[in-house]
Protein backbone atom coordinates (compact mmCIF):
# COMPACT_ATOMS: atom_id res chain seq x y z
CA UNK A 1 0.00 0.00 0.00
CA UNK A 2 1.23 3.54 -0.79
CA UNK A 3 0.52 5.75 2.22
CA UNK A 4 0.86 9.52 2.57
CA UNK A 5 1.17 10.96 6.09
CA UNK A 6 0.47 14.69 6.31
CA UNK A 7 1.72 16.48 9.41
CA UNK A 8 2.40 20.08 10.45
CA UNK A 9 4.94 18.95 13.06
CA UNK A 10 8.03 17.11 11.86
CA UNK A 11 11.78 17.51 11.69
CA UNK A 12 12.87 20.17 14.17
CA UNK A 13 10.40 19.95 17.05
CA UNK A 14 10.88 16.60 18.77
CA UNK A 15 7.72 15.88 20.75
CA UNK A 16 5.12 13.15 21.23
CA UNK A 17 3.49 14.16 17.96
CA UNK A 18 6.72 13.50 16.01
CA UNK A 19 7.44 10.28 17.93
CA UNK A 20 4.00 9.05 16.84
CA UNK A 21 4.75 9.86 13.19
CA UNK A 22 8.21 8.27 13.38
CA UNK A 23 6.92 5.11 15.05
CA UNK A 24 3.99 4.71 12.68
CA UNK A 25 5.90 5.34 9.44
CA UNK A 26 8.77 3.04 10.48
CA UNK A 27 6.41 0.23 11.50
CA UNK A 28 4.41 0.52 8.29
CA UNK A 29 7.61 0.30 6.23
CA UNK A 30 8.73 -2.76 8.19
CA UNK A 31 5.45 -4.38 7.17
CA UNK A 32 6.23 -3.76 3.49
CA UNK A 33 4.28 -0.56 2.82
CA UNK A 34 5.57 2.57 1.07
CA UNK A 35 5.22 5.59 3.36
CA UNK A 36 5.74 9.24 2.41
CA UNK A 37 5.65 12.01 5.02
CA UNK A 38 4.53 15.50 3.93
CA UNK A 39 5.71 18.24 6.31
CA UNK A 40 6.52 21.98 6.39
CA UNK A 41 10.02 22.83 5.22
CA UNK A 42 12.47 24.22 7.83
CA UNK A 43 15.43 26.36 6.65
CA UNK A 44 17.90 24.36 8.77
CA UNK A 45 16.88 21.00 7.28
CA UNK A 46 18.43 19.68 4.07
CA UNK A 47 15.53 18.87 1.74
CA UNK A 48 17.35 15.72 0.64
CA UNK A 49 18.06 14.53 4.20
CA UNK A 50 15.21 12.01 4.25
CA UNK A 51 14.27 10.19 1.06
CA UNK A 52 10.69 9.48 2.15
CA UNK A 53 9.88 13.03 3.32
CA UNK A 54 8.37 15.59 0.98
CA UNK A 55 8.96 19.09 2.33
CA UNK A 56 6.21 21.64 1.68
CA UNK A 57 7.00 25.39 1.37
CA UNK A 58 6.29 27.00 4.74
CA UNK A 59 6.27 30.22 6.74
CA UNK A 60 7.11 31.18 10.31
CA UNK A 61 4.37 30.69 12.91
CA UNK A 62 4.00 33.81 15.06
CA UNK A 63 1.59 32.03 17.40
CA UNK A 64 3.65 28.86 17.94
CA UNK A 65 7.35 29.59 17.48
CA UNK A 66 9.61 27.81 16.55
CA UNK A 67 7.01 25.80 14.60
CA UNK A 68 6.44 26.58 10.95
CA UNK A 69 3.18 26.20 9.05
CA UNK A 70 2.72 25.25 5.42
CA UNK A 71 1.73 27.79 2.80
CA UNK A 72 -1.75 26.47 1.86
CA UNK A 73 -1.56 27.60 -1.78
CA UNK A 74 1.83 25.91 -2.20
CA UNK A 75 0.70 22.77 -0.34
CA UNK A 76 -2.30 22.43 -2.67
CA UNK A 77 -0.05 22.37 -5.73
CA UNK A 78 2.43 19.95 -4.11
CA UNK A 79 -0.28 17.54 -2.98
CA UNK A 80 -2.14 17.42 -6.27
CA UNK A 81 1.08 16.65 -8.10
CA UNK A 82 2.70 14.21 -5.67
CA UNK A 83 -0.41 12.31 -4.57
CA UNK A 84 -0.86 11.34 -8.21
CA UNK A 85 2.83 10.80 -8.95
CA UNK A 86 3.31 8.54 -5.90
CA UNK A 87 0.04 6.69 -6.66
CA UNK A 88 -1.13 6.99 -3.06
CA UNK A 89 -3.79 4.56 -1.86
CA UNK A 90 -4.59 6.55 1.28
CA UNK A 91 -3.82 9.95 2.84
CA UNK A 92 -3.50 10.14 6.62
CA UNK A 93 -3.56 13.70 8.00
CA UNK A 94 -2.88 14.82 11.55
CA UNK A 95 -5.08 17.25 13.53
CA UNK A 96 -4.37 20.07 14.30
CA UNK A 97 -3.00 21.24 10.99
CA UNK A 98 -3.79 23.70 8.22
CA UNK A 99 -2.36 21.19 5.74
CA UNK A 100 -5.44 19.04 6.16
CA UNK A 101 -7.42 21.37 3.86
CA UNK A 102 -5.21 21.08 0.75
CA UNK A 103 -4.60 17.40 1.63
CA UNK A 104 -8.35 16.80 1.56
CA UNK A 105 -8.77 18.70 -1.72
CA UNK A 106 -5.92 16.77 -3.34
CA UNK A 107 -7.17 13.37 -2.17
CA UNK A 108 -10.80 14.12 -3.09
CA UNK A 109 -9.93 15.10 -6.66
CA UNK A 110 -7.98 11.86 -7.12
CA UNK A 111 -10.54 9.66 -5.36
CA UNK A 112 -8.11 8.74 -2.55
CA UNK A 113 -9.57 7.99 0.93
CA UNK A 114 -8.63 10.57 3.57
CA UNK A 115 -8.13 9.64 7.25
CA UNK A 116 -7.21 11.99 10.11
CA UNK A 117 -5.95 11.42 13.66
CA UNK A 118 -7.13 13.94 16.26
CA UNK A 119 -4.17 14.65 18.55
CA UNK A 120 -4.84 17.73 20.67
CA UNK A 121 -7.18 19.34 23.22
CA UNK A 122 -7.35 22.48 21.11
CA UNK A 123 -9.40 24.71 23.39
CA UNK A 124 -7.03 24.13 26.31
CA UNK A 125 -4.01 24.84 24.12
CA UNK A 126 -5.55 28.08 22.84
CA UNK A 127 -5.85 29.45 26.38
CA UNK A 128 -2.20 28.57 27.09
CA UNK A 129 -0.68 29.98 23.92
CA UNK A 130 -3.05 32.92 23.37
CA UNK A 131 -4.01 33.74 27.00
CA UNK A 132 -5.95 36.89 26.06
CA UNK A 133 -8.58 34.71 24.34
CA UNK A 134 -11.56 34.09 26.68
CA UNK A 135 -12.45 30.47 27.45
CA UNK A 136 -15.82 30.77 25.71
CA UNK A 137 -14.17 32.02 22.51
CA UNK A 138 -11.45 29.35 22.75
CA UNK A 139 -14.11 26.64 22.89
CA UNK A 140 -15.99 28.15 19.95
CA UNK A 141 -12.83 28.32 17.86
CA UNK A 142 -11.86 24.73 18.72
CA UNK A 143 -15.40 23.48 18.03
CA UNK A 144 -15.67 25.30 14.69
CA UNK A 145 -12.25 24.15 13.47
CA UNK A 146 -12.83 20.57 14.67
CA UNK A 147 -16.16 20.33 12.87
CA UNK A 148 -14.55 21.69 9.73
CA UNK A 149 -11.59 19.28 9.59
CA UNK A 150 -13.48 16.20 10.76
CA UNK A 151 -16.11 16.73 8.04
CA UNK A 152 -13.23 16.45 5.53
CA UNK A 153 -12.20 13.00 6.75
CA UNK A 154 -13.62 9.64 5.73
CA UNK A 155 -12.68 8.44 9.22
CA UNK A 156 -11.33 10.23 12.30
CA UNK A 157 -8.93 8.26 14.50
CA UNK A 158 -9.33 9.08 18.20
CA UNK A 159 -6.50 7.95 20.53
CA UNK A 160 -8.54 8.10 23.73
CA UNK A 161 -12.07 7.85 25.09
CA UNK A 162 -11.75 11.46 26.25
CA UNK A 163 -11.14 12.72 22.70
CA UNK A 164 -14.08 10.71 21.39
CA UNK A 165 -16.33 12.31 24.03
CA UNK A 166 -14.91 15.74 23.21
CA UNK A 167 -15.80 15.40 19.53
CA UNK A 168 -19.26 14.09 20.42
CA UNK A 169 -19.68 17.16 22.63
CA UNK A 170 -18.85 19.33 19.63
CA UNK A 171 -21.70 17.65 17.75
CA UNK A 172 -19.35 15.99 15.26
CA UNK A 173 -21.01 13.12 13.41
CA UNK A 174 -18.05 11.93 11.35
CA UNK A 175 -17.14 8.24 11.52
CA UNK A 176 -14.59 7.64 14.29
CA UNK A 177 -12.33 4.73 15.23
CA UNK A 178 -10.78 4.38 18.69
CA UNK A 179 -7.13 3.41 18.19
CA UNK A 180 -4.82 4.19 21.15
CA UNK A 181 -1.26 5.20 20.36
CA UNK A 182 1.30 2.40 20.58
CA UNK A 183 4.92 2.16 21.64
CA UNK A 184 7.82 -0.01 20.54
CA UNK A 185 7.97 -2.34 23.54
CA UNK A 186 11.38 -3.75 22.53
CA UNK A 187 13.02 -0.32 22.83
CA UNK A 188 12.17 -0.17 26.54
CA UNK A 189 12.56 -3.84 27.40
CA UNK A 190 16.10 -3.96 28.82
CA UNK A 191 16.56 -0.40 30.05
CA UNK A 192 19.51 0.21 32.40
CA UNK A 193 18.39 2.70 35.02
CA UNK A 194 21.52 2.27 37.12
CA UNK A 195 23.74 3.42 34.24
CA UNK A 196 21.61 6.56 33.80
CA UNK A 197 21.82 7.30 37.53
CA UNK A 198 25.59 7.00 37.50
CA UNK A 199 25.80 9.36 34.53
CA UNK A 200 24.24 12.07 36.71
CA UNK A 201 26.10 11.19 39.90
CA UNK A 202 23.12 9.54 41.58
CA UNK A 203 23.30 6.51 43.87
CA UNK A 204 21.04 3.49 43.72
CA UNK A 205 19.70 4.44 47.16
CA UNK A 206 18.63 7.93 46.02
CA UNK A 207 14.92 8.55 45.52
CA UNK A 208 14.30 9.89 42.04
CA UNK A 209 11.23 11.55 40.53
CA UNK A 210 11.18 11.72 36.73
CA UNK A 211 9.45 13.93 34.19
CA UNK A 212 9.82 13.54 30.41
CA UNK A 213 8.18 15.95 28.00
CA UNK A 214 8.19 19.41 26.53
CA UNK A 215 9.06 22.31 28.84
CA UNK A 216 5.96 24.38 28.16
CA UNK A 217 3.30 26.00 30.32
CA UNK A 218 0.52 23.53 29.48
CA UNK A 219 2.59 20.65 30.91
CA UNK A 220 2.06 22.16 34.38
CA UNK A 221 5.64 21.61 35.57
CA UNK A 222 5.34 24.25 38.29
CA UNK A 223 2.77 21.94 39.92
CA UNK A 224 5.42 19.19 40.01
CA UNK A 225 7.91 21.61 41.59
CA UNK A 226 5.35 22.39 44.32
CA UNK A 227 4.98 18.65 44.94
CA UNK A 228 8.76 18.31 45.13
CA UNK A 229 9.01 21.21 47.59
CA UNK A 230 6.49 19.57 49.92
CA UNK A 231 8.28 16.24 49.76
CA UNK A 232 11.61 17.87 50.63
CA UNK A 233 10.12 19.13 53.91
CA UNK A 234 9.66 15.51 54.99
CA UNK A 235 12.65 14.15 56.94
CA UNK A 236 12.00 10.71 55.45
CA UNK A 237 12.68 12.13 51.98
CA UNK A 238 16.43 12.50 52.29
CA UNK A 239 18.47 12.30 49.07
CA UNK A 240 15.46 13.07 46.91
CA UNK A 241 16.15 14.22 43.35
CA UNK A 242 14.10 15.04 40.28
CA UNK A 243 15.21 14.50 36.67
CA UNK A 244 13.54 16.66 34.02
CA UNK A 245 14.06 15.45 30.45
CA UNK A 246 13.14 17.67 27.53
CA UNK A 247 13.19 21.17 26.13
CA UNK A 248 10.59 23.66 24.98
CA UNK A 249 9.57 27.26 24.41
CA UNK A 250 9.15 27.96 28.16
CA UNK A 251 12.37 26.29 29.27
CA UNK A 252 13.94 29.56 30.46
CA UNK A 253 10.90 30.50 32.56
CA UNK A 254 10.63 26.99 34.05
CA UNK A 255 14.31 26.98 35.06
CA UNK A 256 13.84 30.44 36.57
CA UNK A 257 10.90 29.13 38.64
CA UNK A 258 13.02 26.19 39.73
CA UNK A 259 15.72 28.54 41.05
CA UNK A 260 13.17 30.84 42.69
CA UNK A 261 11.69 27.89 44.59
CA UNK A 262 15.14 26.88 45.85
CA UNK A 263 15.22 23.62 43.90
CA UNK A 264 18.37 24.14 41.82
CA UNK A 265 20.36 21.57 43.82
CA UNK A 266 17.54 19.02 43.60
CA UNK A 267 16.39 19.21 39.97
CA UNK A 268 18.55 17.90 37.12
CA UNK A 269 17.71 19.24 33.65
CA UNK A 270 19.06 16.87 30.98
CA UNK A 271 17.90 18.76 27.90
CA UNK A 272 16.47 16.96 24.87
CA UNK A 273 17.26 13.24 24.62
CA UNK A 274 16.52 11.89 21.13
CA UNK A 275 18.30 8.55 21.47
CA UNK A 276 15.51 6.13 22.37
CA UNK A 277 17.77 3.66 24.21
CA UNK A 278 19.27 6.45 26.29
CA UNK A 279 15.78 7.73 27.00
CA UNK A 280 14.72 4.23 28.10
CA UNK A 281 17.60 4.20 30.61
CA UNK A 282 16.38 7.52 32.01
CA UNK A 283 12.85 6.18 32.37
CA UNK A 284 14.23 3.19 34.28
CA UNK A 285 16.30 5.49 36.51
CA UNK A 286 13.17 6.97 38.08
CA UNK A 287 11.43 5.56 41.13
CA UNK A 288 8.24 7.40 40.18
CA UNK A 289 7.26 9.09 36.92
CA UNK A 290 5.28 12.28 37.66
CA UNK A 291 2.94 14.02 35.23
CA UNK A 292 0.51 16.89 35.86
CA UNK A 293 -0.64 17.98 32.39
CA UNK A 294 -4.41 18.31 31.91
CA UNK A 295 -4.17 18.94 28.14
CA UNK A 296 -3.24 15.45 26.95
CA UNK A 297 -5.13 13.64 24.23
CA UNK A 298 -3.24 10.49 25.25
CA UNK A 299 0.27 10.72 26.75
CA UNK A 300 2.88 8.48 25.10
CA UNK A 301 5.49 9.21 27.78
CA UNK A 302 3.22 7.61 30.37
CA UNK A 303 3.26 4.32 28.47
CA UNK A 304 6.99 4.53 27.83
CA UNK A 305 7.69 5.00 31.55
CA UNK A 306 5.50 2.02 32.44
CA UNK A 307 7.15 -0.13 29.77
CA UNK A 308 10.41 0.45 31.67
CA UNK A 309 8.76 -0.62 34.92
CA UNK A 310 8.52 2.87 36.41
CA UNK A 311 5.21 3.47 38.22
CA UNK A 312 3.33 6.64 37.29
CA UNK A 313 1.54 9.25 39.36
CA UNK A 314 -0.48 11.54 37.11
CA UNK A 315 -3.41 13.94 37.21
CA UNK A 316 -6.35 11.91 35.95
CA UNK A 317 -7.76 14.14 33.25
CA UNK A 318 -8.25 13.71 29.50
CA UNK A 319 -6.37 11.05 27.60
CA UNK A 320 -4.14 10.31 30.61
CA UNK A 321 -6.91 8.02 31.85
CA UNK A 322 -6.40 5.77 28.80
CA UNK A 323 -2.62 5.58 29.24
CA UNK A 324 -2.73 4.95 33.01
CA UNK A 325 -5.03 2.50 34.77
CA UNK A 326 -5.40 3.54 38.40
CA UNK A 327 -3.74 0.97 40.64
CA UNK A 328 -2.32 -1.06 37.74
CA UNK A 329 1.09 0.47 37.10
CA UNK A 330 0.35 3.85 38.54
CA UNK A 331 -2.10 6.10 40.33
CA UNK A 332 -4.37 8.91 39.17
CA UNK A 333 -5.12 11.93 41.34
CA UNK A 334 -7.10 15.13 41.18
CA UNK A 335 -5.38 18.38 40.21
CA UNK A 336 -4.52 18.83 43.88
CA UNK A 337 -0.96 19.31 45.14
CA UNK A 338 -1.74 17.72 48.51
CA UNK A 339 -3.27 14.51 47.13
CA UNK A 340 -0.59 14.22 44.45
CA UNK A 341 2.18 14.69 47.01
CA UNK A 342 0.81 12.06 49.35
CA UNK A 343 0.43 9.55 46.53
CA UNK A 344 4.05 10.05 45.45
CA UNK A 345 5.25 9.98 49.06
CA UNK A 346 3.49 6.66 49.71
CA UNK A 347 5.14 5.08 46.65
CA UNK A 348 8.59 6.35 47.61
CA UNK A 349 8.33 5.13 51.20
CA UNK A 350 6.92 1.69 50.41
CA UNK A 351 9.32 -0.19 48.09
CA UNK A 352 7.16 -3.33 48.15
CA UNK A 353 4.21 -1.36 46.71
CA UNK A 354 6.53 0.22 44.19
CA UNK A 355 7.81 -3.19 43.08
CA UNK A 356 4.25 -4.49 42.70
CA UNK A 357 3.24 -1.43 40.67
CA UNK A 358 6.38 -1.80 38.55
CA UNK A 359 5.32 -5.31 37.49
CA UNK A 360 1.80 -4.12 36.78
CA UNK A 361 3.15 -1.17 34.80
CA UNK A 362 5.01 -3.43 32.38
CA UNK A 363 1.93 -5.62 31.87
CA UNK A 364 -0.25 -2.58 31.25
CA UNK A 365 2.18 -1.05 28.74
CA UNK A 366 2.40 -4.33 26.82
CA UNK A 367 -1.25 -3.88 25.84
CA UNK A 368 -0.31 -0.81 23.80
CA UNK A 369 2.20 -2.22 21.37
CA UNK A 370 3.13 -0.39 18.18
CA UNK A 371 2.28 -3.51 16.17
CA UNK A 372 -1.26 -3.57 17.56
CA UNK A 373 -1.79 0.12 16.75
CA UNK A 374 -0.44 -0.29 13.22
CA UNK A 375 -2.58 -3.38 12.58
CA UNK A 376 -5.70 -1.47 13.64
CA UNK A 377 -4.83 1.44 11.35
CA UNK A 378 -4.18 -0.91 8.44
CA UNK A 379 -7.64 -2.42 8.92
CA UNK A 380 -9.14 1.07 8.65
CA UNK A 381 -7.00 1.89 5.61
CA UNK A 382 -7.92 -1.39 3.93
CA UNK A 383 -11.66 -0.97 4.49
CA UNK A 384 -11.66 2.57 3.04
CA UNK A 385 -9.55 1.61 0.04
CA UNK A 386 -11.80 -1.36 -0.68
CA UNK A 387 -14.90 0.87 -0.43
CA UNK A 388 -13.44 3.19 -3.07
CA UNK A 389 -12.60 0.29 -5.40
CA UNK A 390 -16.10 -1.18 -5.19
CA UNK A 391 -17.98 2.09 -5.81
Amino acid sequence: MNIGIVTESYGVIYDGYMVYIDNLSRNLREKGHNVYVFAPQYPQIDQNSEACVRWVPSMYSWVLPPYRISKPWAAKSVFQQLFCQLRLDIVHSQIPSLMIYPAYEGSRKLGIPHVATYHTYLERYVTHYVPMVPQVLARWLAKTYSRSVCSRSDCVIVPSVAIRKLLQGYGIEAKTEYIPHGIDIETFKDANGLAARRAFGLEQSDKVLLYVGRLTSEKNIRFLFEVLSRLLRDNAMSRLKMIVVGTGRHETEIKRECRAMGLSETVIFTGLVKDRRQLADLYAAGDVFVFASVTESFGLVLLEAQACGTPVVAVGEGGVCDAVEDGHGGFLTRLDVGQFTETVRSLLLHPEVRREQSCRARKHANRFSLDAMTASLLRVYGTLVEDVRTT
